[in-house]
């Protein structure tokens, strides 16, 4: 696995020299480098280089793979229900209106004014979990379910993927409770 050497000697090098920062005094970084490095368990231990990288590893992965399934859902729902799309298209038309004139850079400010937006992004989240599982190694023998689980082992841990089945029927639901906060909304019938 060439690729994964790569990204791990990538990774190694930018914990070492935040390491090596972190020792000099230099300016100290809240970021998430940093907060692994100052992460200690129950014993006063910090993790190990291989911790680190396979954390790292796992949330660049999943912020990746997070965001895109979570716009292809988005973009899905807004397709098949008229009422979410024209309240989204609303929001990003007034937030567009602030452009004009301007850079036409949109900027966090911006971002935290897609109120409904977020809310529906929530909502297809909570309804359709864009990770259905992740691996975890574990750091100490522990059992789970019955089952022993000796230290070091690679594990599996899986969501009910029956949820992307119920989510057309839930988020008929939730279309006016959770994401519009009122009972005044008609009820999503295009999915």
């Amino acid at each position: 696995m060439p690729g994964k050497r790569r990204d791990n000697f990538v990774i190694t090098k930018l914990v070492e020299r935040r390491k090596k920062e972190m020792e000099e005094g230099k300016r100290y970084r809240e970021d998430v480098i940093s907060s692994f490095l100052n992460l200690k368990d129950e014993e006063d231990q910090s993790l190990t280089k291989d911790e680190m990288i396979d954390n790292i590893v796992s949330m660049i992965i999943a912020s990746h793979d997070t965001s895109a399934i979570v716009l292809s859902l988005l973009l899905r729902h807004l397709a098949r229900d008229t009422y979410v799309y024209e309240a989204v298209l609303e929001e990003q038309t007034e937030i567009s209106k602030t452009k004009e004139g301007k850079d036409g850079m949109l900027r966090w400010s911006d971002v935290q004014k897609m109120k409904y937006t977020w809310r529906v992004a929530q909502e297809l989240m909570r309804v359709t979990p864009p990770v259905f599982g992740n691996f975890k190694r574990t750091t100490k023998d522990t059992s789970f379910g019955g089952f022993d689980i000796t230290k070091g082992w690679q594990d599996k841990i899986v969501t009910d993927s029956r949820l992307v089945d119920r989510g057309n029927i839930l988020m008929q639901w939730t279309n006016v409770h959770l994401i519009q906060g009122d009972n005044t909304a008609p009820p999503s019938r295009d999915l």
